[in-house]
């Protein structure tokens, strides 16, 4: 008979979060389902109000009052282990790792909202191989894009995601699929099915519209890499996760590490503005486990069917307060990617990403149009759609300090002189432009029918207001291109050389 004191001691959990601890959190995460709420501070720039700024004052509070331990988070959904610091996180996850007992991840994103993905089935690529692809798509890819350029060089974000999606099937089912856009149509209705009942009808019709490229005689990409394979007789799931990642990237990342590059005093080199987006705005903001086995960590018991929420963006967010370098992901999720191991397709995309952007610094000029960004006071949030970049020629492009977005939104500032008429007179029919269509967006959200009442009315006619003031300007500036057009343009300013 075994005495009190022969009895093996049984590691203890990890603590609790304190009451008052669990209910500023549990708000502070309501809160972020509204992501309008912090918009007054946003707007004036008080960081420490908007919801990012009270997420890491949190954070930093449960790291110092608690030594850094990773804390139990009671919710109405079950308890969450939190780990408050990126070591703290990254030796959790890898015990996990090593005893087994650790499950697929569920991706979050910067609202707390699931993020879906297909199933993590990447295999190694040949990474220098790709990569000599990549530069060779993204330099042709890239060349289009000043064809789709407005009168202002810009692009719409629209267009960046047409591109975006042609540079990642030509690089992943190869040259054969370049115009194929149904199957980037069929990729993004995959993804999103993820996890619901129509996901299994979604997987099949990706899988037929794949198949060709890895069939066909002209495979080509990563397609034909893998079906050469004989160590990979099922190649489909694995590019079909990779095209989603590298898509992904293309389609999020690479926006706003081109406009971290287009501001002063930004990021110089193409790896650093990817891996600073990827650290200021991961797609996927959090990432949630749950444990498969019981296992010890640091003396704490783990036990069995533990969900762990690791918060990579706020981890970062923390790491970054004692240096303002960008944060290493070694050891942490991916923000591409929510499996708990190592994804190559994840490599693979950052790869992509920062050819991508290399290749628009080198042949052209970006220019942010709005929103303006401080590069010392970055947003929390930046949405990749709501970005207005404009790709200027190298040649005649002004320098990077000439570019920043000032308060008419423009990249462009006033042009010296000695320029034709000419470019007087395109530059005011392109803000004549913008000014038409800033009137009937205007005019269209006072027609809202939800704008009732006294308060409402009052609204409506301010909207009503502004959107004609936007249209005699924009009739004015028309006028004056139409008089600028008829002058005799000659490269010494108005009406020529030798004209006062």
């Amino acid at each position: 008979m075994t005495t009190e004191a022969e009895k093996p001691v049984r590691p203890p959990r990890p603590p609790a979060l304190w009451s008052y601890e669990g209910a500023v959190l549990g708000a502070l995460l309501t809160a972020r389902q509204l992501p309008w709420l912090d918009a007054p501070a946003r707007a004036l720039g008080v960081r420490s109000l908007t919801l990012d700024g009270l997420t890491e004052l949190l954070a930093g509070h449960l790291n110092r009052i608690h030594a850094g331990h990773p804390l139990r988070l009671p919710t109405p959904l079950g308890t969450y282990l939190v780990p408050v610091t990126r070591p703290d996180a990254s030796d959790l996850l890898e015990a996990a790792r090593a005893a087994g007992a650790i499950g697929p991840g569920d991706g979050l994103d910067h609202a707390g909202r699931p993020r879906r993905q297909l199933a993590c089935a990447a295999v190694p690529y040949p990474a220098r191989a790709l990569g000599r692809t990549a530069a060779a798509v993204a330099a042709q890819e890239i060349g289009r894009l000043p064809a789709h350029r407005d009168t202002d060089d810009l692009i719409t974000p629209q267009q960046w995601t047409e591109a975006a999606r042609r540079i990642a099937r030509r690089l992943v089912a190869g040259d054969a699929a370049a115009d194929d856009t149904v199957l980037s149509r069929v990729l993004a209705a995959a993804v999103d099915a993820a996890g619901t009942r129509r996901e299994a009808d979604w997987a099949d019709a990706l899988r037929r519209r794949l198949d060709p490229y890895l069939r066909g005689p002209a495979r080509g990409g990563l397609a034909g890499y893998l079906a050469r394979r004989a160590e990979h007789p099922d190649p489909a799931p694995a590019l079909e996760h990779t095209l989603a990642v590298v898509t992904d990237a293309l389609c999020h990342t690479v926006p706003q590490a081109i406009a971290l590059t287009s501001t002063d005093g930004g990021p110089d080199s193409a790896e650093d503005a990817v891996r600073t987006a990827l650290d200021l705005w991961p797609p996927i903001a959090a990432t949630t486990y749950r444990t498969g086995a019981a296992f010890a960590w640091h003396g704490d018991r783990i036990p069995a069917g533990s969900r762990i929420l690791c918060a990579s963006a706020v981890l970062n967010a923390l790491a970054r307060q004692d240096s303002d370098q960008p944060t290493s992901s070694d050891g942490l999720p991916s923000p591409l990617c929510s499996s708990p191991e190592p994804c190559p397709a994840t490599r693979l995309a950052v790869l992509v990403a920062e050819t991508v952007v290399r290749a628009a610094l080198e042949a052209t000029r970006p220019a942010l149009l709005s929103p303006a960004l401080d590069p010392h006071r970055l947003p929390g949030v930046l949405d990749p759609g709501a970005l207005r970049l404009a790709f200027h020629d190298r040649a005649d492009a002004p320098p990077r300090s000439r570019v920043s977005p000032n308060r008419a939104g423009t990249s462009r500032d006033l042009t010296p002189q000695g320029e034709p008429t000419t470019h007087y007179a395109q530059l005011a029919t392109a803000g004549a432009t913008r000014l038409t269509r800033h009137a009937e967006s205007l005019a269209n959200c006072a027609e809202d029918a939800r704008w009732t009442g006294p308060v409402g009315e009052r609204f409506r006619m301010a909207l009503l207001r502004h959107a004609r003031r936007c249209a005699v300007t924009a009739a004015d500036l028309r006028h004056a291109a139409d008089r600028l057009g008829r002058l005799p343009g000659g490269p010494g300013g108005l009406g020529g050389p030798g004209r006062s």
